[in-house]
């Protein structure tokens, strides 16, 4: 096919797509338009599902002759109603429920409504609004009095949950309830700014599609491919995923807040050693880890500078993390470049994913270019849905994974593009051997790969021994100094759960394992790794390519993990440079991820209780860092694709990326994918 024809069919593909992705939105926005009129929540105290922890609270049965009262504490300047969560039954409760809103601190009758119970049935959120939207203050204490009246069939129920420092007290005729409160939610305004978002987000999608296929027609080179589309899907991803519902970001954002203290010479930690701040931070007590559609407009709006929430000019998050600030370096700048500005809450925190997401672009373009071979394989695994997720959030994943990356591409690059190693080059994977250390030091073991470069490169193989001596010694002596109260930790020292026992009503004490449990039982642990491989290997590899997003609550269809399969290992097996793996080198890369796995696996094994029928906590994200040497592992003579693909398998990974967007926000905002 000549270029002219080429070209022609890139862009009557981007056409075609981008057509039926605007078509396909359109449609499903205008069958679901009805979400944007929904209330928007400014504080929800819902009722807790049931966990390994603790159980549901059970609903409360509302009887005759009782007053039901909740105090409601003020967040915000306004507010246009509240909700309630009731339970009725297969629809088999009849009869009224009187609610009064009061303002205590005047008591004075806010609104009062009569809501017909048999208009409700099942688990359903009651709404009930204000004629007119009430001013109001921060701290100000509202009162719910809820009482029924000719109630008949089924009883009653109100959802409940437990009590803790925002959701007020609940009272029983005026008996407090020490343990439960009431679940509600304080609403004002809708979700129109719903719609300007979506508008947003179809215009970034289309535009990367653009972009993208612009770059391939003009044949650009695949670095330069790399480093742009993966900005461009990045800043898609800063705003597809919520802020708080990557695992574990508000205790990263608390380590990052407080690693930017010192630097602005502010007071970092308070009496209960946790990362003290001001209004900028207390966004982070107002998350919700588990996102809904009222999250998209709540960050939209707060990028915008409306807040709906009045937030404390003094509060506590959490203690910090014991992670050195090399794992946090681009958020630590991006948060203390928006505290100096004086930014509020929601645009410091996109500045501290912004300036990640920067940093990450930056480094996969500078690791396709060095990449003597695996170029598209390496932009493919770049921009994954998971690998994506964790390079835009405050996980320490996103500086990790792209100092693991350079490091494989430079001691390949090392190995076959450069005529000789220099002492420079050791230095240079000694220093991100050291970043890789200060965050996960079970990771260090992949600077094993030096042992790929081949000794003609080092002049001769006394000055190859010495370069490994220097970079494994090194890293080990920044373990000893650095991480060594960590595995201090596991050796020898009893930790354990406790369970109840429904049936006997008695308390269980389980132990973890520990390393001296491990070193008397070895059969039992490798019977224990066997079982954790065997039955979970499928969870990884899918939940390590994006099936199972944010707190492994949001789902992407298994197509589109299939289809990202298929793009991966059809790129490995692309015909590049006639390079050839000798057989000690691919063994090399083979042992490198097998040792990695064991010792992701075996770093759990501390957080699981002994008996248990798998290791516990292990995700699939944990192996992107080994996903490029494991699939270059596969590259021989024998499955080579002699045809280039580089482009269509790049435009065609662009595709997927964009419909994975659309499937994480549909499923957010409705609750379904668009597919």
């Amino acid at each position: 096919m000549d270029n002219r024809k080429r070209k022609d069919c890139y862009l009557i593909l981007m056409l075609v797509f981008s057509a039926i992705m605007v078509a396909v939105l359109f449609s499903f926005y205008k069958k679901h338009y009805n979400i944007v009129l929904q209330p928007r929540t400014i504080r929800s105290i819902e009722y807790n599902p049931k966990t390994e922890l603790r159980q549901e609270p059970a609903s409360i049965i509302l009887e005759k002759n009782k007053v039901y009262s909740q105090e409601i504490t003020m967040c915000s300047r306004e507010i246009a109603g509240i909700s309630l969560f009731v339970v009725n039954r297969e629809g088999l409760s009849k009869g009224d429920l009187i609610v009064s809103l009061v303002d205590e601190e005047k008591n004075e009758m806010i609104k009062k409504w009569q809501v017909d119970i048999s208009e409700y049935s099942g688990s359903s959120e009651c709404f009930l609004t204000l004629d007119n939207v009430k001013n109001v203050k921060k701290g100000d204490l509202l009162r719910v009095d809820i009482t029924v009246n000719n109630i008949s069939g089924e009883p009653v129920r109100l959802k409940q949950t437990y009590r803790g420092e925002k959701t007020g007290v609940f009272y029983i005729d005026g008996e407090e309830n020490e343990e439960l409160v009431l679940s509600y939610s304080t609403y004002n305004g809708s979700l129109n700014a719903l719609k300007y978002f979506y508008a947003f987000m179809t215009f970034g999608m289309i535009a990367v599609i653009c972009v993208a296929t612009a770059l391939v027609i003009k044949k650009a080179r695949i670095e330069v491919i790399a480093f742009i589309v993966t900005l461009f899907l990045g800043v898609l991803y800063l705003f597809v995923i919520p802020f708080f519902s990557v695992p574990d970001e508000y205790s990263h954002f608390a380590t990052v807040y407080g690693k930017s203290s010192i630097i602005l010479r502010k007071e970092v930690l308070g009496d209960n050693e946790k990362v003290v701040g001001g209004e900028d931070a207390a966004v982070a007590l107002s998350r919700e880890e588990h996102p809904k559609a009222e999250d998209y407009v709540k960050c939209f709006r707060g990028m915008a500078g409306k807040e709906d929430e009045e937030y404390d000019a003094y509060v506590e998050l959490r203690k910090p993390l014991n992670v050195s600030a090399l794992g946090y370096f681009p958020q630590i700048l991006g948060v203390t470049l928006g505290r100096f500005l004086k930014l509020n809450g929601f645009q410091v925190f996109f500045l501290g994913r912004l300036f990640a997401l920067i940093l990450y672009a930056v480094i996969i373009g500078l690791t396709v270019k060095l990449l003597p071979f695996g170029k598209i394989t390496m932009f493919i695994i770049g921009i994954l849905p998971m690998t994506l997720q964790q390079a835009v959030s405050y996980s320490y994943d996103s500086v990790m994974n792209s100092a693991i990356f350079l490091m494989t591409a430079y001691i390949l690059y090392l190995a076959y593009s450069k005529e000789s190693v220099e002492k420079k080059d050791i230095i240079f994977i000694l220093l991100l051997g050291i970043v890789i250390i200060s965050v996960k030091f079970i990771y260090f073991s992949i600077v094993g790969l030096i042992l790929v470069i081949p000794k003609e490169k080092f002049q001769h193989l006394r000055k190859k021994i010495e370069s490994v001596i220097m970079l494994f010694s090194g890293g080990l002596l920044y373990i000893i100094l650095m991480k060594s109260d960590l595995i201090l930790k596991s050796i020898g020292v009893s930790t354990s759960i406790v369970t109840s026992n429904s049936s006997t009503n008695t308390v269980d004490t389980i132990g973890y394992y520990t390393i001296s449990y491990c070193i008397k039982h070895p059969i039992e642990i490798i019977e224990l790794f066997i079982r954790t491989v065997s039955d979970r290997a499928s969870f990884y590899i899918e939940s390590m390519l994006g099936s199972w997003m944010g707190w492994l609550d949001i789902k992407v269809s298994s197509l589109v993990i299939i289809l990202f399969s298929i793009l991966l290992l059809f790129s490995a097996l692309q015909k590049e440079n006639q390079v050839v793996f000798k057989k000690n080198q691919r063994s090399i890369l083979a042992l490198i991820s097998v040792l990695v796995i064991m010792e992701v696996l075996g770093s759990f094994v501390f957080y699981t209780y002994q008996g248990a029928d798998y290791i516990w906590g292990v995700q699939g994200r944990y192996f992107l860092p080994i996903l490029p040497i494991t699939l270059l592992c596969m590259k021989n003579t024998f499955l080579e694709s002699n045809r280039n693909m580089n482009y269509p398998i790049i435009l065609s990974a662009v595709f997927l990326e964009v419909i994975t967007i659309r499937e994480i926000m549909s499923t957010i905002i409705y609750g379904q994918a668009i597919w």
